[in-house]
């Protein structure tokens, strides 16, 4: 019997799984099996690998050709494997002119023989690389995906031609280098990217203070306002004013929208910003289906998820938001099993304050009853509610200063509170929105801090959950005036930012 192993791997979820595929040359009725567990999207891959090696030329041995996919008691699925099948298939028949034991291969095979990119390749080969691989066949197409991995031997494949070409020497260097691949414009994989600047906003300085203090400690804002007073546009300018992602937190998001099949054209350096429909269903917002695909708020990872129009969104869908906000992570649990999906985002909400939109407005008169206003606010609970540190009031603006002239140029404002939020990040590390309950509860406060807290809880009957909030709030309010301390006024200033709707 002749016997090949290579590497290759499969996505559960977004997860990379590695599989040893072995390849066998066996006295018997001359065929190719594939067992392993394999799914049907598997098991066909037995029709594109014969189709792609005819194309070459080459024809199965008049043997019996089995494939083994370990380990055997994970199902598999997708197409990743066709290219590890075919290179044991070549290298059993002796075709090869290097050993595959050690060599990770992945790619789809086209019927003509190209190879063709799969999802999720950036994962897989971090994964295969914790297994101390260093030696990647991958689509050439997807090379500009894994160019940040420069310690590792990468050569990319156009067609299956290629791979019986290379001989030992070529396995020695990798083809990946930082120029191989030309910058990537991810605004257009990104969805909805925001592209608003903040000094283009007339007016709306205390949400655009509001802004500034959600973008600095990464508190969940809600705005409140009546139709065309600028909520949209302040959500989008966020984009401009959060700190450039780390080659991480690059890498982790370029991760996510690989394995979700959003093949991205290099690393992701944009911070995410997502801005589904309020039509969108439960499964769409948090993710699920038969094949457990991440939501929006998996791919709002590491930066925004925009929910315009938010008493209009399904309740089920917001309530189901409430556990993946507390704790940046959202588990899937279904008959075939569960997988965690990482859903660390800032929430930023836009809401009018009634069904005709002018509730307390001081331009127009609201013409919603009573009941109709009940009716309305109670489609925010006041769990999901409490999940937001800042909720701010917005008015329209009068018309008379929208006609007015800019005194800064555009970008000036912006660019000014980005480096001041980029500052606070360096110099105080972890954002106050993201620190523990024991952290918070750490922390020193003076005794005017605690009565005003108090009085404030007991007024407004706050929850545990929003005094604590409230302390981030302060916290990032400090820190961007450069105190490491909780002041009055910056406990002050925090508290006109929760108001009651």
């Amino acid at each position: 019997m002749t016997l090949a192993k290579t590497q290759a791997a499969f996505l559960i979820g977004l997860h990379p799984t590695l599989v040893t595929v072995e390849v066998a040359l066996q006295i018997g009725i001359p065929g190719l099996q594939i067992v392993g567990l394999a799914n049907r999207s598997v098991a066909e891959a037995k029709q594109r690998v014969i189709g792609a090696l005819h194309q070459l030329g080459i024809r199965l041995p008049a043997r019996k050709c089995v494939v083994n996919l370990a380990p055997g008691h994970v199902l598999k699925t997708g197409t990743s494997f066709d290219l590890a099948i075919a290179a044991g298939l070549l290298a059993a028949n002796g075709k090869l002119r290097f050993e595959i034991s050690q060599v990770f291969l992945v790619g789809e095979l086209a019927l003509d023989g190209q190879v063709r990119s799969v999802p999720g390749l950036l994962g897989m080969i971090l994964k295969a690389q914790t297994a101390g691989l260093k030696i990647f066949l991958i689509p050439a197409a997807q090379l500009s995906e894994v160019v940040c991995l420069t310690s590792l031997v990468i050569i990319p494949l156009c067609s299956l031609a290629e791979l019986l070409s290379l001989t030992p020497v070529d396995l020695e260097h990798s083809r990946v280098n930082c120029s191989s691949a030309q910058s990537p414009k991810n605004s257009s994989l990104i969805a909805n990217r925001g592209q608003t600047d903040l000094d283009e906003i007339v007016g709306q300085d205390q949400a655009k203070r509001a802004l500034t203090i959600t973008a600095a400690g990464l508190h969940h804002l809600l705005l409140v306002g009546p139709p065309g007073c600028g909520k949209t546009l302040l959500a989008q300018a966020i984009v401009g004013l959060l700190p450039t992602m780390s080659v991480s937190e690059q890498i982790e998001v370029t991760q996510i929208y690989s394995a979700a099949g959003l093949n991205p054209d290099g690393l992701l350096t944009d911070r995410p910003f997502r801005a589904p429909h309020h039509s969108i269903s439960l499964v769409g917002l948090v993710g699920g289906g038969m094949e457990l695909r991440p939501g929006e708020i998996t791919l709002a990872h590491r930066g925004v998820l925009f929910l315009d129009e938010l008493p209009e969104f399904q309740a089920v869908g917001l309530e189901a938001l409430r556990q993946p906000l507390e704790t940046g992570s959202v588990t899937l649990v279904r008959s075939k099993g569960s997988l965690n999906y990482p859903a660390t985002c800032l929430l930023i909400a836009a809401a009018n304050p009634c069904r005709c939109g002018w509730y307390q407005s001081q331009v127009k008169n609201c013409r919603c009853s009573p009941q109709s206003l009940v009716q309305y606010h109670q489609r925010l609970s006041g769990p999901l509610l409490d999940r937001f540190d800042l909720i701010v009031k917005l008015d329209a603006v009068p018309i008379t200063q929208l006609m007015k002239s800019r005194t800064s140029s555009i970008s000036t404002v912006t660019t000014t509170l980005a480096g001041k939020i980029t500052q606070v990040r360096n110099v105080f590390g972890r954002p106050a929105g993201q620190m523990s309950l024991v952290e918070v509860q750490g922390l020193k406060l003076e005794p005017s801090v605690k009565q005003l807290l108090t009085r404030a809880a007991t007024h407004w009957q706050l929850s545990a959950r929003v005094c604590h909030k409230l302390i981030r709030v302060a916290l990032t309010i400090a820190r961007l005036e450069s105190e490491t301390e909780i002041k009055l006024h910056h406990l002050a200033e925090a508290l006109q930012y929760r108001v009651q709707l």
